[in-house]
């Protein structure tokens, strides 16, 4: 198992588990590697394997999504429907939870904080750069974004607590609305 496998693996993991209940043994299990394999991969441990793993998606959603939302050769309309597909394929229209929960809300999230900032800017600086193209000023199109991505993580959050995905379509549909708002 090569060192990307390893941090998809630990990624469902963490979104499963949380960072707190996931230990090396538990990602062992799941990995099939000693723990002493785990830890040549990632002499820090745990932490330096959460890292790793905010570092992947922070790299995926920047080259698979945001730099679509940022090209200002595409309409606004068709940078939004890209980005209701792509987050609607991602979270598996709703059933696959968001990991910066799991990573986040937790006693030891102060070492993870400055990663899921990163991640969460790089989000919400795309969504940001849709209305902004849409004619927004600077400071209403950020407001707009950091409530899409209020909105994201809660409508994600309730989902997964109802086992309904029903309330993260809605988002999705009403996403237009919110992040183009005057």
């Amino acid at each position: 198992m090569n060192k990307e496998q390893i941090i998809d693996v630990a990624a469902a993991i963490f979104r499963q588990h949380g960072y707190s209940a996931t230990s090396l043994k538990t990602l062992s299990d799941h990995t099939g590697l000693h723990k002493s394999s785990l830890y040549h991969h990632f002499p820090e441990g745990k932490l330096q394997i959460a890292l790793a793993v905010l570092q992947h998606l922070t790299q995926q959603f920047d080259n698979a999504l945001c730099k679509e939302l940022r090209r200002q050769d595409l309409p606004v309309q068709e940078r939004i429907t890209l980005l209701q597909q792509q987050l609607k394929a991602y979270f598996k229209e709703g059933k696959l939870g968001c990991i910066l929960p799991a990573l986040g809300l937790n006693g030891d999230s102060r070492a993870l904080r400055p990663a899921l900032e990163e991640l969460m800017n790089v989000l919400v600086d795309a969504f940001s750069c849709v209305a902004e193209h849409h004619g927004l000023p600077t400071t209403t199109a950020q407001a707009n974004a950091d409530q899409v991505m209020i909105s994201l993580e809660g409508s994600l959050i309730v989902s997964a607590i109802r086992n309904d995905n029903q309330l993260f379509l809605d988002f999705l549909d009403n996403l237009p609305q919110q992040l183009l708002a005057p």
